[in-house]
């Protein structure tokens, strides 16, 4: 009389026990993304969402190619803007507002870089990096260093420490805007590569391609800016990963991968949201180029 009682518990216990087991094999919820992405795309200003992965143009310059966009002052943002007429080419860095899509050229130069905490402007004329307050960008110009070429170095501001900034395969140098000096990282040198590189500053730590990728055997590198490797992101083997935006107020790293399709000569660019907390990897969009410069905003339009 008691075995079927019996047999029944043991039916519950192991229902309830499956159910457990099916509950923890579950996969985490999706991270929710909020915000904007601004980036260069040629002639085209755009802007990718992050909640929906959708990308849409902001604005056309026309005959004017952006080469770099980065964050300034008032909401707006920072155009580094070329193009070639009577067969020459010319270089000017323009403010630029996303609300009304008013332009203003600011000054001639390339890579135009603001520095919030200084309120101070870096950008490469010639073959010189200059610095200049944002008070009196044209009277105030100071030369930070000179350089033998006319292609401009990769820079990557560092919060309140500045800006570092080198050539492709060169030194990593950091200027200080506070005392206006500059000085060479060789730690981080023999470690990292400058393009692509993407600045924590909650963490205070530096993402980066490894300036040796085959030593490393590894994509991207944490190193804080001495160059003291911190860690490696845990990113799937074989594929080519770069660091292009981080969200701080979400502790997101916005990831671009670049995969070549078979049987043809094309690429493309999935968008990958990687959690700095967890280490969650989730992909938001199947094919958007996000170009080599971003600059983040927590508010759609």
């Amino acid at each position: 009389m008691h075995k079927p009682v019996a047999s029944r518990s043991l039916l519950v216990w192991l229902g309830a026990f499956a159910g457990a087991m099916l509950a923890g094999c579950q996969p985490p919820p999706p991270l929710n993304l909020h915000g904007t992405l601004y980036f260069e795309a040629g002639p085209y200003l755009g802007e990718f969402r992050l909640s929906t992965g959708d990308a849409m143009p902001v604005t056309n310059l026309g005959d004017w190619r952006i080469q770099r966009v980065s964050e300034f002052q008032q909401g707006e943002l920072l155009l580094s803007v070329t193009n070639i007429v009577d067969d020459r080419r010319r270089y000017r860095i323009m403010r630029f507002d996303p609300e009304t899509l008013h332009e203003t050229p600011l000054i001639g130069g390339q890579a135009g870089q603001f520095l919030p905490a200084s309120a101070t402007l870096v950008y490469y004329a010639g073959h010189e990096l200059v610095s200049a307050p944002r008070a009196d960008i044209r009277g105030g110009a100071r030369v930070v260093r000179s350089f033998g070429w006319r292609m401009p170095p990769h820079l990557v501001p560092v919060g309140t420490a500045g800006v570092l900034f080198g050539a492709p395969g060169g030194s990593v140098y950091r200027w200080d805007p506070e005392s206006g000096t500059s000085e060479r990282l060789d730690a981080l040198t023999e470690r990292c590569e400058l393009q692509g590189a993407v600045w924590m500053a909650d963490r205070e730590q530096l993402v980066c391609r490894a300036r040796d990728p085959d030593a490393m055997a590894v994509s991207l590198l944490v190193v804080d800016i001495s160059g003291k490797l911190v860690g490696v992101l845990p990113l799937p083997e074989k594929r080519e990963f770069r660091a292009v935006a981080y969200l701080a107020d979400q502790r997101i790293l916005i990831l671009n991968e670049r995969r070549r399709e078979r049987l043809t000569s094309y690429s493309a660019h999935p968008v990958w949201a990687y959690a700095m907390e967890s280490g969650r990897l989730q992909r938001i969009a199947r094919n958007q180029d996000l170009g080599e410069s971003v600059v983040y905003r927590r508010h759609q339009r």
